[in-house]
C-alpha cells in the first residue's frame, strides 16, 4: 500500500517547476489567500467571492454555461476567461 498523499495546497508563490502558471492563476491564488485571512482560521469561502475579485480575468461556468458571481446558485467551476 502507498502512502496517501496530502491534496495540493495554495502555495502562496511557490509553484513546481515546469508549472504554467499565469497572471490570472496567481490573482485568483491571492484573492482566495486575502479572503481567508479576514476570517477565522476554520473558516470557508465561496468560489464566487474569489471569482469576483478577478472579475475579467476568471469565469464561472455552470452546466455549460457562464454565470454571473453574482446571481448564481448551485455549484459552479472556476476557470480562465475567454481569450486569456
Amino acid at each position: 500500500m502507498s502512502p496517501q498523499v496530502p491534496p495540493p495546497r495554495l502555495s502562496g508563490g511557490s509553484h513546481p517547476p515546469g508549472s504554467r502558471v499565469r497572471p490570472e492563476d496567481r490573482a485568483l491564488e491571492a484573492a482566495i489567500r486575502e479572503l481567508l485571512a479576514g476570517r477565522a482560521r476554520t473558516a470557508t469561502i465561496r468560489p464566487s467571492e474569489a471569482a469576483r475579485r478577478v472579475v475579467g480575468e476568471v469565469e464561472l461556468p455552470q452546466r455549460g454555461r457562464v454565470v454571473d458571481p453574482s446571481r448564481f446558485r448551485g455549484p459552479v467551476r472556476i476557470r480562465r476567461a475567454a481569450g486569456r
